[in-house]
C-alpha cells in the first residue's frame, strides 16, 4: 500500500468497467414513456439519461413490446406509463398503460450490466383495460421491503384486480387484490399516484384536465379512505421522503408555477412547496443523496416531452427534449438509480462504528471535475478517532488486524487523512480530477487510543 497526493489517487485508479450488478448506472435516471397516438408515431419504451449533462441519453433496447407501443391506431394509447428500481438487486418495475381491450401487465426487467438492453422479463397480468378515459393505466407501483409489489391501477374491467384499484403482486407473482372505499369518489375523476410507508398506502386520483385533485390515506390491508388534501392541482406521482408526503403539481397551462407540495403524511396540511419554473411535472423522483430532484413533463406545456432534474432551490435544467435526435414518446414516470451506497459492515462490531452520512450527502453527487467533493463518514458510538481514507475499484471481504477490509488490496491505495468536521465526524476529501470517471469503492480505517484499528463500513459509487 502507498500514499500519494490526493488530486492524483483518483487519476491513478483503473476504471472499473463492471458494476456491483447488471442493471441502470449508479447515479442515472431512467425514464418511462409511452405512445400517445400521435402522428407521426411516437413509440414509448424506457430511456437512460445521465443525471446532469444535457443530450446524454440512451434507448434501452430489447423492451418487451408492450412497453414500446411502436404501431397504434391514432388516438389509441400504450406503453410504460412508470418506472420504479428495486432496491435488492436493481431490477426496473414497469407499469404499463394501454387503450381499451390491453392487458394491462407489470413488468419486471432484468438489464446488462452496462444498462442498455433487457436481458430477462417477466410480467404479471393485473387486468384488461377499458375505462371512461378509453383505457386504463398502472397509476404507480410501490417495492415492498420484502421484495413484492404495491400497484395501484385504473379502468381495470376484468381479470385479477378487476373491481380494485389497489393489489400487491407477490414475489411468486400472484396477485392479491386489496378493497378499498373511498367515500365520495368525484365521477370522471382517475387514480394517478400511489405511495406507501409499508403500513398505509398514501393515493391520488385527478380530473380530467388535471387542475382537481384529492388525495387519500388507507391502511395497506384495505378499508375506508381518509381524506388528506384536495386544494393542489393534479399530483403527478406521489414520493415519501424524510417524514414528507411529496406530491408534484400541475399549473395551468402556459404558467410557471408548478411545485412540489411536502405535505403532513397524518393530517394532508402543506408544509413547504418548491416553485419548480415549468408549467407540469407528470413524474418526479427524489434523489436522497444529493437532495436534489428528476422530473419528466407530459405532453403539453412549456417543458412539454421532456426530462429535467431541479436542485435543492428548485432551479431547473433541461436534460431532453424532443428536438434531441431519436427522442419519442409521452414521459410518465422517472426514477433515480442510487448513487453513493454503504455495503458491508463496521469493525469491530461494538466499536465507534463508523458510518456514512448519506441522506443527504453534504458533498453532493461526484460529478468527474469536482474537485470539492467530499463524502462524511461518522463515529455513531464515540468520538472520531484519527483515521485515513482508501480507495479501490473493486470490493473485499478481508480480516487483518481485528477489521474487516471491503476493499480489494490488489491496487489498494491509501488517499490520505480523515478530516475532521467535528467531534463524531469526519470528511473524506477525494477532490475528483476532470476526466476521472468509473466504479470507486472506498473506506476509513482509524486508530484507537489503545492502538487498536477499526473500520468504517464501505461506500461504493460512480463517478458521473
Amino acid at each position: 500500500m502507498q500514499t500519494r497526493p490526493l488530486v492524483l489517487v483518483l487519476a491513478s485508479l483503473p476504471v472499473a468497467t463492471v458494476p456491483l450488478r447488471a442493471q441502470v448506472p449508479e447515479g442515472h435516471f431512467v425514464v418511462a414513456k409511452a405512445n400517445i397516438g400521435t402522428n407521426p408515431q411516437q413509440p414509448g419504451g424506457l430511456y437512460v439519461v445521465h443525471p446532469r449533462s444535457p443530450g446524454r441519453y440512451w434507448q434501452v433496447q430489447n423492451v418487451p413490446p408492450d412497453l414500446v407501443a411502436p404501431n397504434l391506431p391514432i388516438g389509441a394509447f400504450g406503453g410504460a406509463a412508470n418506472v420504479e428500481i428495486r432496491p435488492s438487486d436493481g431490477a426496473l418495475i414497469v407499469g404499463e398503460v394501454g387503450s381499451t381491450g390491453t392487458a394491462l401487465d407489470l413488468h419486471i426487467l432484468h438489464l446488462d450490466p452496462l444498462g442498455r438492453s433487457v436481458v430477462s422479463a417477466s410480467r404479471h397480468l393485473l387486468g384488461t383495460t377499458a375505462g371512461p378515459h378509453g383505457g386504463g393505466q398502472v397509476a404507480q407501483t410501490h417495492v415492498l421491503s420484502n421484495g413484492d409489489v404495491l400497484v395501484g391501477v385504473e379502468g381495470v374491467v376484468s381479470g385479477p384486480l378487476v373491481g380494485y384499484r389497489f393489489g400487491i403482486v407477490s414475489t411468486t407473482g400472484s396477485v392479491t387484490p386489496i378493497a378499498v372505499t373511498v367515500p365520495s369518489f368525484p365521477t370522471g375523476w382517475f387514480l394517478n399516484a400511489m405511495t406507501s410507508d409499508g403500513s398505509d398506502i398514501f393515493f391520488a386520483a385527478v380530473s380530467f384536465n388535471w387542475l382537481a385533485s384529492a388525495i387519500w390515506r388507507v391502511p395497506i390491508t384495505g378499508g375506508t379512505a381518509t381524506l388528506l388534501n384536495n386544494t393542489l392541482p393534479g399530483p403527478g406521482k406521489l414520493r415519501l421522503h424524510r417524514g414528507n408526503l411529496v406530491a408534484g403539481g400541475r399549473a395551468a397551462s402556459g404558467t410557471a408555477n408548478t411545485s412540489l407540495y411536502f405535505l403532513d403524511p397524518v393530517t394532508g396540511a402543506v408544509i413547504s412547496q418548491l416553485g419548480l419554473g415549468t408549467d407540469w411535472i407528470s413524474g418526479f423522483a427524489i434523489d436522497a443523496t444529493s437532495g436534489t430532484y428528476a422530473l419528466v413533463s407530459g405532453y403539453t406545456g412549456q417543458t412539454a416531452l421532456s426530462v429535467l432534474w431541479a436542485d435543492a432551490a428548485g432551479a431547473t435544467t433541461v436534460l431532453c427534449s424532443p428536438s434531441a435526435p431519436g427522442w419519442l414518446g409521452t414521459p410518465g414516470g422517472v426514477a433515480i438509480a442510487p448513487n453513493l451506497q454503504s455495503y458491508g459492515r463496521a469493525t469491530p462490531v461494538g466499536g465507534s462504528e463508523y458510518r456514512w452520512v448519506l441522506s443527504p450527502s453534504p458533498g453532493g453527487l461526484p460529478l468527474a471535475g469536482n474537485t470539492g467533493f467530499f463524502v462524511r463518514v461518522a463515529s455513531t458510538n464515540g468520538p472520531l478517532n484519527a483515521g485515513v481514507w482508501c480507495v479501490s475499484t473493486s470490493e473485499g471481504f478481508w480480516p487483518f488486524l481485528g477489521i474487516e477490509l471491503l476493499l480489494n488490496p490488489m491496487g489498494l491505495v491509501i488517499g490520505g487523512a480523515v478530516v475532521a468536521a467535528s467531534a463524531t465526524e469526519g470528511d473524506v476529501p477525494l477532490r475528483i480530477p476532470t476526466g476521472v470517471v468509473g466504479k470507486v469503492f472506498l473506506q476509513t480505517v482509524h486508530l484507537t487510543p489503545q492502538s487498536t484499528l477499526e473500520a468504517s463500513e464501505g461506500l461504493h459509487f460512480t463517478i458521473l
